[in-house]
């Protein structure tokens, strides 16, 4: 910490270009400092001056603001208003524009409706269906199927399929291995919206979920992947496909290893017991099971069929429609065309350079504060250290698109032909991506084409298994980031890129290595027990904080405390690399106390969101309306009020004492990273 802020007490009112009066009485002539001359784009009429910063920082910042801002707490799912609510709500309404895919997509099948153009598209429908069966000679393969009573030259055209986008029983799910992309197979999820047949649970949707129940990776010592004196037919299928099966894997009788929930246990039995069932098929059970998976794509070959499945759902009490359908292929199908299309309208090159940049700043500070470390033995820094050199920076988008992973509609003639390439441009995803270095695919497999988390959306999130940091466009652009705006802005701005650096060392950072795989990071039983204290002494700090908007809640330390590491070390790392900024570009005493003190006025203006009572129930104990769980992140402002209290040159700044509400001693202050 620079010299200029022990011997600076400055007490501050708001953070505009004056930023206040330091109290300075030494009448030795400071040397002549840098100034910033950015704009200030905070609106400083927010400061509400009677509520002392050592008391509610939050509210000493917004006070104001918060008391004119009105939303609906009453209604079902109540509301924020506020600085990210506006800024979401920016960019959903830059992010409306339906793919090329979409649209054709959806023009075909209300075609299907259409009697004049029906009867075009299912006789389309047909022939390229039959073209394509025919070309992976399905039915020949059949034929010697049966003659020799074995089953291998079907699973041998189902590869050929698969590579064409033909609906056929496997899936695959992209996850990272030793710092590499591997595939792991499993049973498809029906076509059908409403099917009851859908073996992929919910909980095993995330990501966080998936990867732990992926065991083991090898299926007896010396191998990888698929085991052909186990899994011949699978073995030939992908290698038809075109994909090496050493990158292919399958769910493994050892998942109790990761002390799974009992329903996903569950699930694992029933889909490797289906694979299994179809591995030892004969050949006329094979095809049986075969035509039951092609078969619900039949809706979308003609009218009738079409009307017959909403006829069948109808009889069930529910509602099926085109939406339906269309919907599912969106979502399970076109995602990376979304990201794709956003990437390519809203980033440059030169964006993504400099988001990079800033990104190996952050880190090159963490590095630093890593090295200067007093908890962590030799060892345990070094161990952090590679692991911090081996985080995967992805910024923006990926550099280069698999670009035959872009669905290419615009010669299709029917929906059945835009369903068979939808998959089949999945399916060259997994392709490309297979084998290769995570530092090559992460980002794409990020944003797949079944991808619930597409560039569309503001996020920034960590990803354990692969090491990586991931910023999205938003983040890069006003107002988030500006080169004309005031630095204290960018850089407290930037703590949240810091926050998602620091998720690789969080509660449960700390549980994978810097490959991205399931290890302890720890490997000295003395640097785990003394995080471990660090976190409880952070859980404690936290939970003595006040809702303000729920009388007698406190904030909940234990439930949210990894994303209460990540924000006390996003903002400690952002603080140092703007104070390292302001050292390097001639700042110097009260000039450079003054931009540092309005950093935590920035960082808290990030934050600025009103909420009421059943919003804040909600978030700390989940909705049943739309069965979320708990937010795992602290309220707006107990994530400002118990991160500052913790962070020393907040006191100085702002003149925070003992008897002031979120005043800590020096020695109950936490600091972790």
């Amino acid at each position: 910490m620079p010299a200029a802020i022990l011997t600076c007490g400055l007490l501050t009112t708001s953070c505009d270009d004056v930023l206040n009066v330091i109290d300075n009485s030494s009448t030795v002539p400071e040397e002549a400092s840098a100034v910033d001359n950015g704009k200030w784009t905070i609106d400083e009429s927010f400061v509400d001056t009677s509520v002392k910063p050592g008391d509610d920082f939050y509210m000493y910042r917004i006070g104001k603001w918060w008391a004119a801002a009105t939303v609906d707490d009453n209604a079902k799912l109540p509301l924020t208003a506020g600085f990210l609510t506006d800024l979401e709500a920016g960019v959903a309404q830059l992010t409306t524009e339906k793919p090329g895919s979409a649209i054709i997509f959806y023009n075909h099948l209300n075609a299907l409706l259409d009697q004049t153009q029906e009867p075009i598209m299912a006789t389309n429908a047909l022939v390229y269906t039959g073209n394509v069966y025919t070309e992976c000679g399905y039915n020949q393969a059949c034929k010697e199927a049966e003659a020799q009573n074995d089953p291998t030259p079907i699973w041998k055209a189902m590869g050929r399929l698969m590579a064409k986008g033909a609906p056929i029983p496997f899936m695959f799910q992209h996850l990272g291995y030793e710092g590499k992309t591997i595939l792991v197979m499993y049973i498809a999820e029906s076509l059908m919206p409403y099917a009851k047949s859908s073996l992929l649970p919910d909980n095993l949707r995330s990501d966080g979920q998936f990867v732990k129940a992926l065991v083991p990776l090898t299926s007896k010592a010396g191998t990888r992947g698929l085991d052909e004196s186990k899994w011949p037919h699978l073995v030939a299928m992908v290698k038809e496909a075109g994909i090496d099966p050493a990158d292919v894997y399958l769910w493994s009788e050892r998942s109790s290893y990761y002390n799974l929930k009992p329903d996903v246990l569950k699930w694992i039995e029933e889909n490797t017991q289906i694979i299994k069932d179809l591995n030892n098929c004969s050949p006329v059970d094979l095809e049986i099971q075969l035509q039951k998976y092609a078969s619900e794509a039949t809706v979308l070959y003609s009218y009738e069929n079409y009307q017959k499945v909403v006829d069948s759902y109808r009889q069930s009490g529910l509602d099926f429609s085109i939406n339906n359908i269309y919907t599912y292929f969106y979502n399970n199908f076109m995602q990376y065309e979304v990201s794709h299309d956003v990437g390519m309208k809203n980033m440059t090159p030169e964006m993504r350079q400099e988001g990079i940049e800033r990104s190996k700043e952050l880190i090159y500070v963490f590095a630093e504060r890593i090295k200067a470390n007093q908890w962590l033995s030799d060892e345990g820094k070094k161990v952090a250290l590679e692991k911090l050199d081996n985080m995967i920076i992805n910024v923006g988008c990926p550099e280069k698109w698999i670009t035959e992973a872009i669905p290419d509609l615009s010669n299709s003639q029917s929906p059945v032909e835009d369903s068979y390439l939808l998959r089949k441009a999945a399916f060259n995803f997994s392709k490309y991506v297979a084998g290769k270095p995570l530092k090559e695919t992460s980002f794409h497999l990020l944003l797949e084409p079944s991808s619930k988390s597409s560039l569309a959306l503001l996020n920034a999130y960590y990803t354990p298994y692969f090491n990586a940091i991931n910023i999205y466009p938003w983040w890069l652009m006003m107002p988030l980031y500006d080169s004309t705006q005031n630095q204290a802005i960018n850089y407290a701005f930037l703590a949240v890129t810091a926050h998602e650096i620091t998720h690789g060392f969080d509660s449960q950072g700390c549980k994978y290595n810097k490959n991205g795989d399931y290890v302890d990071l720890f490997t000295n039983a003395a640097d785990k027990d003394a995080f471990d204290q660090l976190s409880k002494q952070l859980i404690d700090r936290f939970n003595e904080l006040d809702i303000m908007v729920i009388p007698g809640e406190k904030s909940h330390g234990e439930f949210c405390l990894a994303e209460n590491i990540a924000d006390l070390g996003g903002v400690e790392i952002a603080f140092d690399a703007y104070t390292r900024y302001l050292e390097n570009h001639g700042f110097k005493g009260e000039e450079m106390a003054r931009q540092q003190a309005s950093f935590f006025c920035a960082f808290t203006e990030l934050y600025r969101e009103k909420y009421g009572p059943n919003f804040a129930k909600y978030h700390l104990y989940g909705n049943p309306y739309n069965n979320t769980q708990p937010d795992i992140h602290s309220l707006d402002r107990e994530r400002i009020n118990g991160t500052f209290r913790n962070i020393d040159a907040w006191y100085h700044f702002f003149d925070v004492q003992p008897g002031d509400k979120l005043y800590l001693a020096p020695a109950d202050r936490v600091h972790i990273w």
